[in-house]
């Protein structure tokens, strides 16, 4: 990769692709399927060319499915999310993130109007190039006003008993922080792909406003039984507080990804 300044210093940058291959054995888990994961977009805090070009970007890739991993909003929803229209793709699932809580009813709709799915500690099951894939999307913490992810665990126990499933093979949680509970859940995920942290957007200082059990869960690794991908993050969270300067979108060391997953 030829080297570029904005992969240190990242001031309102585009995002790049972060391609992933992911093999067991030197074997795709399925048939060389296709994933996006888009994660902390914060789309309020972006224009319009930002948006237009991780639409081009992914529409180039022609994913077989993608993924929004939380925090597609930022405070509100605004029309721009309509644009999302133009993804050609078509199987796109959302989860909900700490930031959806802003403005809960109003995301749904737009989801509902858009004909998207949502996924709120449920599953679905997909046949993608024939492969059955069972998909299950987790609310965030602050959804369920829960504070260590039992209750979140608990309902994905209960809905894997009461459905009767003997797999899942995608699971979409936006908190790294359900890697805590791994070792509870009845069934272990092939692959589990989180967002949430920004990798600290300033890096490593940023860090240091991350709980602590979440600053090791940094890109993709095995993690047990699992392949985990915590995206970066494609948007800008908030690093000022100042009124001022709270507008100022800034990466250091922790480029924002589209990310792409050969599975």
């Amino acid at each position: 990769m030829r080297f570029k300044f904005s992969n240190i210093l990242n001031l309102n940058s585009f995002p790049q692709l972060n391609k992933i291959k992911i093999k067991e054995k030197n074997e795709y888990l399925w048939k060389k399927i296709k994933i996006v994961q888009i994660s902390d977009f914060h789309i309020e805090r972006v224009d319009n060319l930002f948006i237009k070009n991780v639409i081009q970007k992914i529409n180039k890739e022609e994913p077989d499915l993608i993924f929004f991993t939380g925090d597609l909003i930022d405070y509100k929803c605004i029309k721009e999310i309509n644009m999302l229209k133009e993804l050609k793709c078509k199987l796109k699932i959302f989860i909900l993130g700490n930031r959806e809580k802003n403005d809960l009813l109003s995301f749904r709709k737009i989801i509902k109007d858009n004909k998207w799915i949502l996924l709120e500690d449920e599953f679905i099951n997909l046949n993608i190039k024939g492969e059955n894939i069972y998909v299950y999307g987790m609310n965030d913490l602050t959804i369920n006003n829960d504070d260590d992810f039992e209750e979140i665990k608990n309902k994905y126990n209960k809905n894997v008993i009461y459905k009767n499933l003997e797999k899942i093979d995608i699971l979409l949680c936006h908190n790294p922080g359900i890697l805590n509970k791994y070792d509870d859940m009845f069934l272990k995920p092939r692959l589990i792909l989180l967002g949430h942290t920004h990798k600290g957007q300033i890096y490593p200082f940023g860090l240091k406003y991350l709980k602590k059990d979440l600053r090791k869960y940094i890109g993709n690794f095995i993690f047990k039984k699992s392949f985990v991908n915590v995206s970066n993050g494609i948007g800008y969270g908030r690093i000022f507080k100042n009124k001022y300067l709270e507008k100022i979108n800034v990466r250091f060391l922790a480029q924002n990804n589209i990310d792409v997953l050969y599975i």
